[in-house]
């Protein structure tokens, strides 16, 4: 009612407003379908939607499930996971959970006409029991969760420290292509049919190779959607370490040549002073390196509570804000660098818990430091190696 006033003395009470206000209330229809049985009620929701009523994918899917469980004396508790499944993952991740997990039990089967995950589950679970789908769908909704809030602390820790680094990446970044995969990498790691070292390698590899990809290369993630899709499914029915490679090696063929990832590389940096490098989000990209480059060099360990140092002073050169000038440190010995010569800084960078820090105080202390020769060698580095399973 506050609406219909304000609106009517925004338009300076104009009367028109109020008629045709009138009219559209006149012009409204209700209609009332009384259903008799339950069973009435979900046919009647099968047919509004076929005469072109908009429903979401996971709404059919419910009806599908409540309409097709046997025996009927089941239906209520069928409502029970359903409604379980709703709990868990909220409405907000129900549409994107349905979709994701349509790919990882079957593929990628979407025409350009026909692009419903609810059609793509009733083709292939025709005259077969529901239950068992309902079932499925239960189970991959908790697994999905790691995806969707990752979470390795209290009693709702779903996520081991591996897990939780990498799943809470993926969602700052809306990394959504790898879900169905990483849905069925998943399911085998928690039925015990993955091992743990072949799981967390696997999606170590695809953290590396979203940053490389992604971030470094700046290429479209869409790019990858196709082989996402066929390895889902094939990961889904045949979790075998040939399976994994064959993924593998089929992401490594999308990547750049080795000369064109050097060159993204070397526009990686960041500064306080080159307008360039400067930023939250270049320092944010340059973290995420350093901080992988640290875990291939130091059995995967690393102290998230870090600085970025500048070994030649920031500013001096564009060269300086490369990222092979960069080391990651800690804050108190960063301090003690300040605007100290290098021969000066290699004592301090001796001191530091980072393995990058230490070996770069072993290597440069006899030796003259060029932080594009740095660069370049970083880069070969995660081209070559890092980027390994």
């Amino acid at each position: 009612m506050n609406a219909i006033y304000e609106t009517y003395d925004r338009e300076n009470k104009n009367p028109q407003i109020l008629i045709k206000l009138r009219n559209a209330v006149r012009e409204i229809s209700f209609v009332n379908i009384t259903a008799t049985t339950e069973e009435d009620s979900y046919k009647i929701f099968e047919i509004l939607n076929a005469r072109g009523l908009d429903l979401e994918d996971h709404e059919l899917l419910k009806n599908y499930i409540m309409r097709y469980i046997q025996p009927e004396a089941t239906r209520d508790k069928a409502k029970a996971e359903w409604n379980r499944i709703e709990t868990v993952l909220g409405q907000s991740n129900l549409k994107k959970f349905v979709r994701h997990y349509t790919t990882h039990r079957y593929g990628d089967y979407r025409s350009k006409s026909d692009t419903s995950d609810y059609k793509i589950i009733q083709d292939h679970n025709k005259g077969k029991e529901t239950g068992q789908l309902l079932a499925d769908l239960e189970k991959k909704a908790t697994y999905y969760l790691k995806l969707v809030a990752p979470n390795k602390d209290g009693d709702s820790s779903n996520c081991s420290e591996v897990e939780y680094r990498i799943y809470s990446f993926f969602k700052k970044k809306r990394q959504e292509q790898m879900r169905p995969v990483l849905l069925s990498l998943i399911s085998h790691y928690v039925e015990k049919t993955l091992a743990q070292k072949l799981y967390e390698n696997t999606i170590e590899f695809l953290f590396n190779y979203y940053v490389c990809y992604n971030i470094i290369g700046e290429e479209n993630s869409n790019r990858l959607t196709d082989i996402m899709n066929k390895y889902a499914a094939k990961i889904n029915r045949d979790c075998s370490e040939e399976t994994i490679n064959q993924f593998i090696d089929e992401l490594r063929r999308k990547l750049p040549s080795e000369s064109m990832f050097i060159n993204a590389f070397q526009n990686v940096g960041w500064s306080h002073h080159d307008s360039i490098h400067e930023g939250e989000k270049n320092k944010t990209r340059v973290q995420t390196i350093l901080e992988i480059f640290e875990r291939h060099n130091n059995h995967g360990n690393f102290a998230e509570d870090f600085t970025i140092e500048h070994i030649l002073p920031d500013g001096v050169s564009l060269e300086n804000s490369q990222i092979g000038n960069l080391l990651p440190l800690e804050a108190h010995l960063n301090k003690r660098c300040q605007t100290k010569p290098l021969a000066e800084k290699l004592s301090i960078y001796a001191e530091s818990s980072y393995f990058t820090a230490r070996m770069f105080c072993k290597r440069y202390a006899d030796e003259i430091f060029l932080p594009e020769k740095r660069t370049e060698y970083m880069a070969k580095e995660f081209y070559k190696n890092i980027l390994k399973l």
